[in-house]
């Protein structure tokens, strides 16, 4: 019969796919005919960088490869491929279509990246960061490193050894990803967390320097968070004083200690240090996951002897449901909703964001004089980069009329 060799090769959408006895809970490979592909959902097992040993099962009614891999995170998982060989009647050359099916499966392992390859080390690394990273930071690493293997498995780059990648295929990933349809910003944002999946190769001595380093960010015009005039705080203001004094309450706290909204949500007693006129905030609750102290401005000293804390329980939030410390914190868009009602009332436009306080604020310090360094003291800013996008703003707000300052005439 010359149409066996046909059915061990031809997988069906329905039945022709490999048959797996899982024993974790991680996901199986999927075997495909065509270009070398392997597994980059990596919340799952991660990718096969072993097969144990095929065994060929001829015991039973069906015959079928049985084989385990283990994954580069240890995880071990059984498989059992039937392919077509139970169609075939003849036992001598069913026998023959099971042993090409082996030879297949281990072909196709070979094919697998494994820890040696860019692919496997950057799943690799990408494991070991799901130990440390905050889980927005992880999903922002992982959404990254899969577009990118997925542009590796399509230019047949996946099997390169990491230290062979150049500054040419980190362009073509660029294009590629531009090619697609995202945003500069999108792609910047990539390439933020391939470039420090880099530098842990160059930190551990895989790669002498990183492809990265030399690559220019594209320029990006951010439209949100747009700040709020003076007539506009005094809108909020008078608003916020005649129909929701509690979030009038909450955006003095994003306003005055320069904290972000989930920074103030996890705020409790305990972390007030009145004595020393200083805010801890938790490191969990940090956008750096660093423990920060927030200086208390005289100008937010009275709201805060307003709110009575020294009889306060230490282990109770600030803010709840209840309007007064508790020990259940506010919801995640409790104040979203408030926020959102007010803003409709007063017709401001969507990039008018409870966090846009934050930046009004800030932003009218530099613009009066306050020095750069002295400001990100009070932000908790630690890079001019990351302070560069307030510069903007005041570069970008309206021009003064600045003949006083002259001391000279023609």
């Amino acid at each position: 019969m010359g149409c066996w060799w046909s059915l061990v090769r031809i997988q069906s959408p329905r039945r022709g796919r490999p048959q797996c006895v899982r024993v974790s809970k991680k996901s199986a490979p999927d075997y495909h005919t065509g270009a070398p592909k392997f597994n980059i959902n990596v919340g799952g097992a991660g990718e096969h960088s072993q097969i144990m040993k095929v065994e060929l099962k001829t015991n039973g009614r069906r015959w079928y490869c049985e084989y385990y891999t283990t994954s580069l995170n240890g995880v071990q998982e059984r498989h059992r491929d039937y392919g077509y060989v139970n169609k075939i009647a003849d036992k001598a050359e069913r026998m023959q279509a099971l042993l090409l099916l082996k030879a297949k499966i281990l072909r196709e392992q070979s094919d697998q990246p494994g820890i040696g390859t860019i692919a496997g080390r950057v799943l690799f690394i990408l494991q070991q960061k799901k130990l440390y990273q905050k889980p927005k930071s992880y999903a922002s690493s992982k959404t990254a490193c899969k577009s990118f293997i997925e542009f590796l498995t399509q230019h047949s780059y996946q099997l390169l050894p990491p230290d062979q990648v150049t500054l040419t295929h980190i362009q073509e990933f660029i294009d590629w990803t531009l090619q697609r349809g995202c945003s500069n910003r999108t792609v910047n944002d990539y390439l933020v967390d391939i470039s420090a999946i880099f530098n842990r190769m160059v930190d551990e001595e895989i790669i002498y320097k990183n492809p990265c380093n030399k690559i220019r960010k594209l320029p990006t015009q951010s439209e949100s968070n747009q700040s709020f005039t003076e007539d506009e705080l005094e809108a909020i203001k008078q608003w916020v004083k005649e129909n929701d004094p509690y979030l009038g309450l909450f955006l003095k706290f994003i306003a005055y200690p320069f904290l972000r909204i989930s920074e103030v949500r996890f705020l409790k007693v305990k972390h007030f240090d009145l004595k020393n006129g200083f805010i801890n905030t938790a490191a969990f609750s940090q956008k750096t996951g660093i423990n920060q102290k927030k200086k208390i401005l005289r100008v937010f000293n009275k709201t805060i002897e307003s709110m009575d804390l020294k009889n306060c329980d230490r282990e109770h939030y600030i803010f709840t449901t209840d309007g007064t410390p508790g020990p259940v914190m506010v919801g995640k868009n409790h104040f979203t909703r408030r926020f959102k009602r007010m803003k409709d009332e007063l017709g401001f436009s969507r990039h008018h964001t409870m966090y846009a306080v934050r930046h009004t604020m800030i932003s009218n310090l530099i613009a009066n004089g306050a020095p750069h360094w002295e400001v990100m003291k009070l932000t908790g800013h630690r890079t001019l980069e990351a302070f560069e996008k307030y510069l903007r703003s005041i570069r970008a707000g309206e021009m003064k009329d600045l003949s006083d300052v002259f001391s000279v005439a023609i």
